[in-house]
């Protein structure tokens, strides 16, 4: 799993699971909140300058270059969203 540092407690990772890819939300090695969703639909999230996906526990919002995750509607920090195209871009390749 390729992991994120999101503030000093919570990552957030990415994997692989068959077509998808699985996000997932870290506190140290417990999982909070995962989504699964496809290459595709977070391509286009990352393509519109700003955007809100998922309606989860998990939710990303996009704002220009950044990414806020947030947690039941709690932001909790903000990623790159340069870094989650590059973890896309190595994940794709498997």
């Amino acid at each position: 799993m390729l992991t994120l540092k999101i503030n000093n407690e919570l990552d957030f990772g990415m994997e692989r699971e068959a077509k998808k890819l699985r996000l997932v939300l870290l506190n140290k090695n417990t999982e909070l909140a995962c989504r699964k969703e496809t290459f595709g639909n977070l391509q286009k999230f990352l393509a519109a300058e700003e955007a809100h996906a998922f309606k989860g526990r998990l939710q990303l919002y996009k704002h220009n270059n950044s990414i806020s995750v947030a947690l039941k509607g709690e932001k909790l920090g903000t990623i790159a969203a340069s870094k989650l195209e590059n973890y896309m871009a190595e994940l794709k390749k498997y």
